[in-house]
């Protein structure tokens, strides 16, 4: 199997931030050996990435990349006396944005789809030609 080829699929026509959010959390998760990983911590994660980049240098990395408009619609601002050149702001701004935004309340929009379509290069013969709630539902993406 050419895994090179595979992941270099994973991230083919990516209109979004969603997919590279959604790989990071998930790599720095298993890099630290974490053998149950819940989706509503991944989503936590993938803020905590995005908030920077889009918030501060309003970075997008789409079309319809709406990352950024999470924080607006929830009225987050980040006001900690902890400075983002500090060695602890990502623990502060986790912190804050778990204290803050409601996570379960975005938990359709940020992961409803991302792992599913993360998955569809490892699964393309099964896939080929089904709609995305077909492949959402597919009983090959459960455990």
């Amino acid at each position: 199997m050419n895994y090179s080829a595979l992941f270099s699929r994973l991230l083919k026509g990516t209109t979004n931030s969603y997919k590279y959010l959604f790989l990071k959390a998930i790599t720095v998760r298993v890099i630290n050996n974490e053998k149950l990983i819940l989706i509503d911590d991944l989503i936590l994660d993938m803020l905590v990435l995005a908030w920077y980049p889009s918030q501060y240098f309003k970075l997008s990395l789409g079309l319809q990349d709406q990352i950024g408009n999470i924080f607006f619609k929830q009225g987050f601002n980040y006001n900690s006396s902890v400075s983002i050149t500090s060695s602890s702001f990502k623990k502060q701004l986790k912190k804050d944005i778990a204290n803050n935004i409601d996570i379960s309340g975005i938990r359709n929009k940020l992961a409803e789809y991302v792992q599913y379509r993360l998955l569809t290069p490892f699964f393309n013969e099964e896939l080929r030609g089904k709609e995305d709630q077909e492949k959402k539902s597919a009983n090959f993406f459960s455990i």
